[in-house]
């Protein structure tokens, strides 16, 4: 549901409707809100954005946060069904399993969870932040903060930009068990040769 929002959010950005203040108060719907108050609400919706995007960034760069933990351990079990496509040409999409679509699908719950956990750590609901997302983008000079969102969110929804990460992903931790693997076994051989030619006592 989150996901989907936020997209509806990117598609709606041309629409003219006046921005929704999140927080407002229906104390007398047929009165305009003051310029002052559109003030406020827009600098609340910009300040959720803004929370929201680095939180998101956190999740794949802040390793001391039990969230980025979670996704940790999810890439960690997901990695070795992408091992085999690290050496398949990344255009050709045919090479996907259901394997790889389930665990997409686990991947996009396990993101939506932490994202609508930590709104309602803010005392925002989903649907609040969509209409706090479309409200900044809506404005040209903060704009990119909630286009960052969608961008971020998009990157994970879609499935192929997902496997494709997962790809390096594995490609990069190959590439270092090999370097690893290669190190201990010059060490190892390194050692052979010195205990060999040092003098026997």
């Amino acid at each position: 549901m989150f996901m989907n929002l936020l997209v509806a959010a990117q598609e709606d950005r041309a629409k003219e409707e006046a921005p929704v203040a999140l927080r407002a108060s229906a104390s007398d719907d047929s009165a305009a809100p003051s310029s002052d108050a559109r003030g406020d609400a827009l600098a609340r919706d910009l300040e959720i954005v803004t929370e929201v995007a680095e939180f998101i960034f956190d999740l794949w760069d802040a390793n001391c946060l039990p969230e980025y933990k979670r996704i940790e351990a999810f890439e960690e079990r997901a990695l070795p069904a992408f091992a085999e496509l690290v050496d398949v040409d990344s255009d050709d999409a045919e090479e996907y399993r259901i394997e790889h679509k389930l665990l997409h699908e686990e991947f996009t719950a396990l993101f939506e969870d932490l994202v609508e956990a930590f709104l309602q750590d803010h005392d925002y609901n989903v649907e609040g932040f969509y209409r706090a997302c479309e409200a900044v983008q809506k404005e040209p000079e903060l704009s990119s903060a909630a286009t960052d969102v969608v961008d971020m969110v998009h990157a994970v929804w879609d499935f192929e930009d997902w496997a494709k990460e997962m790809i390096v992903l594995a490609k990069h931790r190959r590439d270092f068990e090999r370097r690893y693997a290669g190190a201990v076994q010059a060490r190892a051989e390194r050692c052979a040769v010195e205990a060999e030619l040092a003098p026997r006592r």
